[in-house]
């Protein structure tokens, strides 16, 4: 066993999780103490704290409200509080157990009682380990939910030999390492000061072992030549306590007030995302209860974390495209992730900021053969990318000539009956016409008065321009097609918006028709009427209609993706009381290079509109009665 120790303690200081916590309590009547983070389910971490109310001695009612979380100084959100019930969270407790020649007779009959009687009232899922010592160590029963057996190795302890605390106290904490609960606790009873022990395990390794472990001692000092001193600073060490029975008959009462102390823990679960890079992490945890708050401050070692992961689904390697297929990112690795970037044979065709991360590729867009689609997930540890390859076979070069696609096919239909119709009414027109002679233009044969020498022409009526966009009220952020990136202003009056010139929202792509709807702004969402036009029945399978959006929602023109966002409502014009009057108030002073008595123009803002809006986010718009105010 000494051997064993001698092996294990350099690395139980080198290789611990967490280290001690300073306790620092703004209130004398309530306490809080850091027994342990763990960041494994990270990007979510978990602290257990055990918060006492020493007035009432229970533990106050905490929420997410009531608590703060620190990570190296910056805040982390708090995600719930939960009282650590052993249900939810089961408790490992070891009971370290001094059978010394000194325990014999009555202290070592009431160690038994308090200590069976602590068992008695754990929950069915808490574990229970027993170790004895005097001359040696000895672990008598290892972590077991058997409460029984635990209570009947403890109800046959006998009392000999000399005291070999420090080794116990190492040995102890490297028990207690094995535990992988949440909710861990040692309960050391001692009559006396380390004496006659074999060990070569020094007083100061005892308690760094013990430190570097994380597990908090709850050191009960027996009679009167105990080593209170050491008791103490072991007890501090660990984030424990350190508590005194002079008179063994006090035992049953320290056992219970423990368990009431271990019943008082509750389990925070923060965000640890804030978190890149493995090593020492500073924790600070703060609770309030009413007037009152006590803070405590701990540090654990985060690993490196999981590297980011994308995949894509919604296409397979090689497989052969001939219709629009929908592309799905998912991101894994828990990192919080900025943006999403597509590319088709290196050329960006569209990007995302917010999930779902999705693209849809049109085989007609690109022709057919051998594409890559590449995506690339900015994510708080760099960028991640995905790389895939297929095949694209635009509907007209599909195999066999039997995957038509239907739209295409009713689209082609219509067309052919417009043409038919056309050629028909043509050639009726033209029979009238041979059938019916010519009306005489009486005004023709009138004859035409000389313009004077210096008459000027008049120039025919130009045709109406775009109607142009009142007041600016939202934008439309181009997000997939050949404009990615530009923006579009929009107002609360009705305008088109299509590749026609007459288009007061013009986009650049002959292949949209002349006016694919129309948009405005009312109530702070966006009003879109859809035409009905070949395009969008051949490629989006529409036929026209009223949609309404909301600011962050997207709609599809063709190939294009616009997103919708509202831009900030302008400040009111400032008070005319406040102008001066030069003739009235001659004794007021100017301002600056604007003119006599007006403010300096201001710098026009050099800002894309989307960089001046607010910077709520746009997933959760206001609700109607905010913005109709």
């Amino acid at each position: 066993m000494v051997s064993t120790l001698r092996r294990l303690l350099p690395a139980l200081a080198a290789g611990a999780a967490l280290l001690a916590a300073v306790v620092a309590a703004q209130d004398a009547s309530l306490t809080l103490q850091v027994v342990s983070v763990s960041d494994a389910g990270y990007p979510k971490a978990q602290a257990v704290v055990t918060v006492e109310d020493t007035a009432s001695g229970t533990a106050p009612a905490l929420t997410p409200d009531n608590v703060t979380v620190a990570l190296n100084g910056a805040p982390a959100k708090v995600l719930a509080t939960q009282l650590a019930s052993s249900e939810t969270t089961p408790l490992d407790v070891l009971f370290l157990v001094d059978v010394s020649g000194s325990m014999a007779g009555q202290p070592l009959t009431l160690v038994k009682g308090a200590a069976t009687a602590f068992i008695a009232q754990l929950a069915p899922q808490d574990r229970v380990a027993v170790i004895a010592f005097s001359d040696r160590v000895r672990v008598l029963q290892d972590y077991t939910t058997d409460h029984a057996a635990a209570s009947a190795v403890i109800d046959r302890l006998q009392a000999s030999g000399n005291t070999a605390l420090y080794e116990a106290t190492a040995g102890a904490a490297l028990k207690a390492a094995t535990s992988t609960a949440s909710r861990r606790a040692i309960i050391l009873l001692s009559d006396g000061a380390d004496y006659g022990s074999s060990g070569t395990v020094s007083r100061q390794q005892a308690i760094d072992a013990a430190a570097k472990v994380g597990v908090p001692f709850f050191a009960i000092g027996e009679g009167s030549g105990i080593d209170r001193a050491y008791l103490q600073q072991l007890a501090a060490a660990s984030n424990g306590r350190y508590l005194e029975a002079p008179d063994p008959r006090q035992l049953g009462d320290l056992y219970a007030s423990i368990a009431r102390l271990l019943r008082s823990q509750y389990v925070i679960t923060f965000d640890a995302s804030g978190v890149h890079a493995a090593g020492d992490v500073p924790v600070t945890v703060t609770v309030r209860s009413g007037a009152r708050s006590a803070t405590a401050s701990a540090s654990y070692h985060a690993p490196p974390p999981p590297p980011a992961t994308v995949s894509i689904e919604g296409v397979q390697p090689g497989e052969s495209l001939t219709s629009r297929r929908t592309v799905t990112v998912q991101v894994g690795g828990g990192q919080a992730v900025s943006r999403v970037t597509f590319q088709v044979d290196g050329k960006t065709v569209a990007e995302a900021t917010s999930p779902p991360y999705t693209y849809t590729y049109d085989p007609a867009a690109f022709g057919g053969g051998a594409h890559e689609l590449s995506v690339t997930a900015q994510a708080a540890s760099g960028p991640v990318t995905s790389k895939i390859d297929f095949v694209s076979t635009p509907p007209a070069r599909a195999a066999g000539g039997g995957g038509v696609d239907p739209l295409l096919l009713a689209a082609a239909v219509v067309v052919v009956i417009l043409l038919a119709g056309g050629i028909l009414f043509l050639a009726l027109h033209r029979r009238r016409r041979e059938e019916t002679p010519p009306p005489v233009d009486v005004a023709a044969l009138r004859p035409v008065p000389a313009l004077p020498p210096d008459a000027v022409p008049v120039a025919p009526e130009p045709e109406p321009a775009p109607a142009p966009v009142d007041e600016p009220r939202g934008l439309l952020i181009s997000r997939a097609g050949d404009d990615l990136g530009n923006e579009y202003v929009i107002g609360g009056s009705p305008v088109s918006i299509g590749s026609g010139e007459r288009c007061a929202v013009r986009i650049a792509d002959r292949g949209l028709s002349a006016v694919e709807a129309r948009v405005w702004v009312r109530d702070g969402q966006l009003m879109l009427h859809r035409m009905m036009s070949l395009n969008a029945i051949a490629n989006e399978g529409v036929t026209g209609g009223w949609s309404i959006l909301e600011p962050g929602d997207t709609f599809q023109l063709g190939p294009h993706t616009f997103e919708f966002r509202l831009l900030p409502v302008p400040k009111p014009a400032p008070d005319a009381s406040d102008i001066p009057n030069v003739l009235r108030d001659p004794d007021r002073p100017k301002a600056a290079s604007g003119g006599a008595g007006f403010p300096a123009a201001p710098e026009p803002s050099r800002l894309r509109l989307v960089e001046l809006m607010p910077k709520n986010d746009v997933s959760a718009p206001p609700d109607r009665d905010e913005r109709a105010s």
